[in-house]
């Protein structure tokens, strides 16, 4: 469970954050709404520990963010699967080595192991065939999903999506859709997605918040049980 408390975020005299507070339950879905500019990804980066606040907390079962050591939080980064906006591959990498490289980073499997990982992410994400293709050779929605294998890699039970579906046609939106859906229901991920597309939230939110002007508020929708 994560459990955000009371986050102020500046930058100079921009208040990007101004008391922000949430709860993520396991195997649940939180979606943060706004438009662009709003402190999203700021937020985001925040309870992954990779920004500092200027005060207030995040918690992780229980332990604050603050109190851990540079080691445990090297640890507890590899328990979450970021996926960035712009998708952040490598171009000279091929496929099959964009979704390794935290295999490579973190581990010290054996090739063959490796290759079974990676070969089952393929699947998962259903880019099977795709693997010696380098990010120029794909369209906007192949490297998000490239971008969400290599956020699998390590089989986190965390994760992060930055505007998953923003720029991508429906279909492809539709397709990204399912699979954050399927993560939480199927393999037990909780996920936070930060994003300004209201239909893409209704659907995969288990809760729904508004930031706005530095605030958080919490919108009364349900999802529904499948994008259509």
């Amino acid at each position: 469970m994560i459990k955000v408390k009371d986050i102020f975020k500046s930058f100079g005299v921009h208040v990007v954050l101004s008391g922000v507070s949430f709860d993520v339950a396991d195997k649940e879905i939180v979606i943060i709404l706004g438009p662009s500019g709003t402190g999203k990804t700021v937020l985001l980066k925040i309870i992954a520990g990779l920004l500092k606040p200027d005060s207030g907390e995040v918690f992780f079962d229980g332990k604050p963010l603050s109190q851990m050591t540079l080691d445990e939080i090297y640890d507890l980064r590899k328990q979450i699967g970021f996926v960035f906006q712009g998708s952040a591959l490598f171009d000279s990498l091929r496929v099959f080595e964009n979704i390794g490289l935290a295999l490579e980073e973190h581990t010290n499997w054996k090739w063959e192991r490796k290759r079974e990982r990676i070969s089952q992410i393929l699947k998962i994400i259903g880019m099977e065939g795709k693997e010696k293709l380098r990010p120029m050779d794909l369209s906007g929605g192949m490297m998000k999903l490239v971008g969400i294998g290599r956020a699998l890699a390590l089989d986190p039970p965390y994760l992060f999506y930055d505007e998953p579906t923003v720029g991508l046609d429906p279909i492809m939106k539709a397709r990204i859709t399912e699979l954050i859906i399927t993560f939480r229901d199927q393999y037990s991920k909780s996920g936070i997605v930060v994003t300004h597309d209201l239909e893409t939230a209704r659907f995969i939110g288990s809760e729904i918040y508004m930031l706005k002007s530095g605030k958080i508020e919490k919108i009364k929708t349900i999802a529904k049980e499948k994008y259509e």
